[in-house]
């Protein structure tokens, strides 16, 4: 029986078993601990109850997703601090495939048999250089192989929030390595916009969800004891992220002609977005995955250690 652990040690950690390619157990540290948006740091107790769970199991091998948070982290001396404490198992670890396994998460809980999978997150990993994080990225994806197609790689997540929300510096690059199309910005796609914003209406940084529940004030004619300029700027950033994203819709289709689109990352949770897109490309089939946030990782770099190394 092949058993694979999979751990997703970035915000949100969790851990899935995966036995013969079927989820088995799938745990989220945070339900556990009540920490909130937990996540592994370095040279710190990473006692995770989820984890501890697993420690005495036959397992094959331990896959192990991570984020490339800052250059002061590094993902590499952060699996090993974690892993040290189940070190008689063997263990995998890619810091730039963060994308890779919401895609394999989202298609896994789909009913295709192939698709095309547009992740966009407020950053993952990142695949060529510093200051550059994967933001959106497009990719093919069946049950023994994946293709990418497209990344957008943004430096803004590494700027301070007084610069502008949206964007930092017009001028963009696109080049092509090994045969993925790279677009190289100073801009806020995705979940960027969403946590600077969130981060200048005083949330706390990354709970987009209240920015999203905030926008909804701009068109009801009833007055609240609101911000009603962030509720204008929340507004603004739903908006341009449906805009972007239906960008991406079709962009994907282009590649092959596929309908079946998967939408993961942790903008993917954008409830009013994805249902205007449902509404717009009719001739579409759309899946959502149902952990598109990092904790769905998990099961994604344990998915990737078994079918798709």
């Amino acid at each position: 029986m092949s058993k694979i652990l999979g751990v997703n040690l970035s915000h949100n950690v969790s851990v899935c078993l995966l036995e013969n390619g079927k989820i088995k157990s799938f745990k989220h540290e945070e339900r556990f601990s009540k920490h909130k948006n937990m996540r592994a740091e370095i040279d710190v107790n990473n006692n995770f109850i989820t984890l501890n769970k697993f420690i005495n199991e036959n397992i094959n091998i331990v896959g192990y997703n991570t984020v490339d948070y800052s250059q002061e982290i590094n993902p590499t001396e952060l699996v090993a601090n974690v892993h040290k404490k189940i070190k008689h198992l063997k263990f995998y670890h890619d810091k730039k495939k963060h994308h890779i396994y919401h895609a394999l998460t989202g298609f896994y809980f789909s009913p295709f048999k192939e698709a095309m999978c547009i992740v966009v997150d407020g950053g993952g990993a990142r695949p060529t250089s510093w200051p550059f994080q994967e933001i959106e990225t497009i990719m093919y994806v069946n049950k023994n192989n994946y293709i990418e197609y497209f990344k957008h790689c943004s430096n803004m997540p590494d700027l301070p929030v007084e610069h502008n929300v949206f964007h930092y510096s017009d001028q963009e690059v696109l080049r092509t390595i090994n045969g993925v199309q790279y677009l190289f910005s100073s801009n806020s796609p995705g979940g960027i916009a969403f946590n600077k914003g969130s981060e200048l209406m005083g949330f706390v940084y990354g709970e987009a969800g209240k920015l999203m529940g905030l926008s909804s004030y701009q068109y009801t004619n009833k007055k609240f004891n609101l911000n009603y300029d962030h509720v204008k700027l929340a507004a603004e950033i739903q908006e341009e992220n449906y805009k972007r994203t239906c960008q991406l819709i079709e962009q994907a289709v282009s590649y092959k002609g596929i309908k079946n689109i998967i939408l993961s990352g942790g903008v993917a949770l954008n409830c009013v977005n994805n249902f205007k897109y449902v509404q717009k490309f009719k001739d579409i089939n759309f899946f959502i995955d149902p952990v598109p946030h990092d904790a769905g990782t998990a099961i994604g770099v344990a998915l990737y250690c078994y079918a798709y190394r």
